[in-house]
C-alpha cells in the first residue's frame, strides 16, 4: 500500500511537472509572439528618421516633366577610347524638348547636345559600350549632361535613333 500511495504522489508530481512545463513554454511562446509580431520594431534613431525625411523629400521634389517635341541632330561618328585598335561609334541622336518649349526656340542651342556626345562617347571603350545595358546608360549619362547643358529645362532626355560601333 506504501508503494501504491507513493506511486500516485510520484504520478500527481510528475503531472505538476508537465503541467508547469506546458506554462512555461506557453509564457515563453506568448512572449515570442508580442515581442515579433505585436509590439513592432523600435522607433527609428535620429540618423534613420533624418534619412527617411530626405529620401522622401526627394521622392516628393522629383517632378515629372511633360514630353514636347522631337529634335533630330545630323549622325555622327566618333572615335572611342581605345588605345589598341580603332574603333568607332556612328549614332543618331535626337533631343525631346520639354513641352514648354517649340523646336524654333531652340534649334539654334541643339550644336550643345552634339558637344555634350562628342565629349561623353570619346571616354568610352569599345568594350565598355558591348556590356549589357551600355546603350541606355549611355544615353542616360548623356540625358544628364545635356540637361545641365539646357539649364531652363529645354531638353528633357535625349534617344538614339542610331547607335552601330566597329
Amino acid at each position: 500500500m506504501a508503494d501504491e500511495a507513493l506511486s500516485e504522489e510520484e504520478a500527481e508530481a510528475a503531472a505538476k511537472a508537465a503541467k508547469k512545463k506546458k506554462i512555461i513554454g506557453l509564457l515563453i511562446v506568448g512572449g515570442l509572439l508580442y515581442n515579433f509580431v505585436l509590439k513592432g520594431s523600435p522607433p527609428p534613431t535620429e540618423e534613420e528618421a533624418a534619412a527617411l525625411a530626405a529620401e522622401e523629400a526627394a521622392l516628393s521634389a522629383e517632378v515629372l516633366v511633360e514630353e514636347g517635341e522631337v529634335a533630330p541632330l545630323e549622325e555622327m561618328v566618333v572615335n572611342l577610347a581605345d588605345q589598341d585598335e580603332l574603333h568607332f561609334l556612328r549614332l543618331n541622336v535626337a533631343a525631346v524638348l520639354s513641352v514648354d518649349f517649340a523646336l524654333a526656340d531652340v534649334e539654334m542651342q541643339l550644336p550643345k547636345v552634339n558637344d555634350v556626345v562628342i565629349d561623353i562617347v570619346t571616354q568610352k571603350t569599345f568594350a565598355e559600350l558591348r556590356q549589357p545595358n551600355a546603350p541606355t546608360a549611355l544615353k542616360e549619362e548623356i540625358s544628364l549632361a545635356v540637361q545641365e547643358a539646357f539649364p531652363n529645362g529645354e531638353v528633357v532626355r535625349v534617344i538614339f535613333t542610331t547607335f552601330v560601333m566597329q
